[in-house]
């Protein structure tokens, strides 16, 4: 079975301060880390696995990339698939082991605190966090970060769930690959943060999939820009 190599959509225009030395420096040394090698190792080494599957973001899947196409990897008479990229986690069949691994972009958290410091968030407004898949391993120091700004508590808590047995906890329900409050599914209005891509796919289907999100606070990491759009 052909693969396409693992990239991203988008090539930032301008980088924040450090911005192009975090990204050749992840180029270099960051590659094991970022496509979590030892762990995978670890994970076909258990499984004992002989012929597995290397599903990466490609146009040309038949399914969406966030889908693992467990039909290709049958076809290709592979034991076991390592999806990369952003996943919906919806639960596939039974039929073949799956391991997921979204990708570790690096977070500048001096340019986010600078960031968050501009940014006027209302005590009283239902405030939701929501962070791409390639920042998911940064979620607790932002979350950090928003502590510090003085924003204790006040953010609704969601994290990338990393399996589709993921454990639900009875104050959380599981929606598009996320772990989240579950006084969010019941509000009528909310304010999410989203940290991500200005390209990725995923803040969009949120959006259509939640209209209960009538304002979005953007930050993408890759440029250091925050923007703030009303969506109603």
């Amino acid at each position: 079975m052909s693969t396409s190599a693992f990239y991203t959509a988008t090539v930032p225009q301008s980088l924040p301060e450090d911005g192009e030395n975090q990204i050749n420096e992840f180029q270099i040394s960051d590659v094991e880390r970022f496509f979590e090698l030892p762990s995978c190792v670890e994970w076909i080494v258990s499984k004992n696995l002989k012929r597995v599957a290397l599903q990466f973001p490609d146009q040309f899947l038949k399914y969406s990339s966030c889908c693992v196409d467990e039909i290709a990897a049958a076809h290709a008479n592979c034991d076991g698939v390592i999806h990369y990229g952003d996943a919906c986690l919806s639960r596939p069949s039974e039929t073949i082991p799956i391991k997921y691994v979204f990708g570790r972009f690096p977070m500048n958290l001096k340019v986010l605190k600078t960031k968050f410091e501009m940014c006027k968030f209302e005590k009283d407004e239902l405030k939701l966090l929501l962070v791409d898949s390639v920042y998911a391993h940064s979620t607790d120091e932002i979350y950090r970060v928003l502590d510090e700004n003085g924003e204790d508590g006040s953010f609704l808590k969601s994290k990338v769930a990393e399996s589709p047995e993921a454990e639900i906890q009875e104050e959380t329900q599981l929606s598009l690959g996320r772990l989240v409050d579950k006084r969010f599914f019941d509000a009528e209005n909310v304010k999410v943060l989203f940290i991500g891509s200005s390209e990725s796919p995923f803040l969009p289907l949120w959006l259509m999939s939640h209209p209960q999100c009538q304002t979005v606070v953007h930050f993408d990491p890759q440029t250091g820009e925050l923007q703030e759009s009303q969506l109603v």
